[in-house]
């Protein structure tokens, strides 16, 4: 293990894995530990599809060693590159081993939907997480406004409830950096598509949950609280 953890901070994929293929060569039992390092050097040094070989090797063995740190690994490496349908199959792979998702895994696939330009996608997902027993936390909330940002123009009323909503339930998972981060970019999202009731509806929440509304907004939220109270 040792070794393979030097491997690991090289970057060294070649020497970990010819470490991890001269153990079960020499009889020596391979566990979850090692192999999730040996995945982890292969993912670190771009070695996406050989990685993909060693895991299914790792499901071939009696019993199987791939758990869903293994899963999650090739997830993240498949979110780091913007690859949402990859990252899906992983996740599919997972399940049909019977290795349920944790909240890594539901957070990590979120994230790659709002890197893939597929943010409702990534709303949908965080659907399925609540299905598997998993409440929203500051990751959740993190990616799922980066979503809801994304959105743009494109931004309906029902985006901007769903969106605060999320807020306020996760609210206790919040330091005040986080949310007040949070909270402004839904209110800059709001106002930048023109949105006035919403507008007046993020800043009641902000309020309520005793967030300060960046100098930054305060302009555009003046104009857009104008029209609001013109119509």
């Amino acid at each position: 293990m040792t070794i393979l953890g030097v491997h690991n901070k090289r970057q060294d994929w070649p020497s970990a894995l010819a470490t991890i293929r001269d153990m079960r060569s020499r009889g020596v039992s391979v566990d979850s530990l090692a192999l999730n390092v040996t995945l982890s050097t292969g993912v670190a040094a771009d070695k996406v599809d050989e990685v993909l070989e060693l895991l299914t090797e790792a499901e071939q063995m009696k019993p199987s060693v791939a758990d869903v740190v293994s899963y999650n690994t090739l997830i993240k490496a498949f979110t780091q590159r913007a690859n949402y349908d990859a990252a899906c199959e992983v996740m599919q792979r997972m399940k049909a081993r019977r290795i349920s998702p944790n909240a890594i895994s539901f957070n990590t696939i979120m994230d790659a939907a709002v890197r893939a330009g597929r943010p409702e996608e990534a709303w949908s997902r965080q659907q399925e997480m609540r299905q598997h027993g998993y409440k929203p936390d500051k990751f959740t909330c993190s990616i799922l406004v980066k979503a809801f940002c994304k959105a743009g123009v494109s931004t309906k009323e029902e985006t901007v409830g769903r969106a605060i909503s999320l807020l306020d339930e996760a609210d206790d998972c919040l330091d005040a950096n986080l949310k007040a981060t949070l909270y402004n970019n839904v209110l800059e999202a709001a106002t930048k598509a023109d949105m006035s009731a919403s507008v007046l509806k993020v800043m009641q929440q902000m309020r309520h949950r005793r967030v300060s509304t960046a100098q930054t907004h305060q302009k555009s939220i003046a104009s857009a609280l104008l029209d609001e109270s013109g119509q």
